[in-house]
């Protein structure tokens, strides 16, 4: 499971928890080195969606501690659960009703404004067991949304810019003709 939401943190770029039914994490994805997905490496420089801590510190999540690369992550589950109240009516959609929900919060964990969004995990049997939860900062998603705004001001410029040399060809070659046609035949 840690390889698996190593690769979805890297290749997703959001943050995804895997819950059971009774709302208990059961993983987080960063907490781990065994994926080997694009963002690897990047996501141990930029520690660990804040989950980075000294060797010193205590492990809680499963009684162990998660190593790698000389470094060690170390989860508040108390504060992981805690977080999952401001998303309640989500979780209920995604264990309960069995259908795919999201909202936006400022998660307790990760201390900052996020999308969430639930997906409930079905059986063989189609009944509910779990949800995964992705959880991806606003921050990124309003940056990106800046990116495609000022590629489609340039693009706008560029059109405009088009359009505006089409007038002037199309004045100088089309209307050109016209008006001397026009000064010859009152010369005429």
């Amino acid at each position: 499971l840690d390889s698996i939401l190593a690769d979805a943190d890297s290749y997703l770029d959001a943050r995804v928890w895997v819950l059971d039914k009774d709302r208990h994490v059961i993983n987080v994805s960063g907490t781990g080195w065994s994926g080997f997905g694009r963002g690897r490496m990047q996501a141990g420089m930029n520690g660990m969606h804040g989950m980075m801590r000294n060797s010193n510190q205590q492990s809680v999540l499963h009684g162990g501690m998660h190593t790698g690369m000389g470094m060690e992550c170390v989860l508040n589950p108390g504060l992981l659960q805690s977080s999952l109240s401001d998303i309640d009516e989500v979780l209920v959609s995604a264990l309960k009703q069995g259908s795919s929900d999201y909202k936006t919060y400022t998660n307790k964990y990760y201390g900052e404004k996020m999308l969430a969004v639930a997906v409930p995990v079905l059986d063989e049997e189609h009944q509910v067991v779990g949800t995964v939860l992705f959880q991806e900062p606003v921050r990124t998603m309003e940056r990106y949304l800046h990116q495609i705004y000022v590629y489609l001001g340039i693009a706008g410029l560029a059109a405009f810019l088009v359009a505006l040399l089409l007038v002037l060809w199309l004045t100088r070659y089309l209307v050109k003709p016209l008006t001397e046609m026009e000064t010859a035949a009152t010369a005429i």
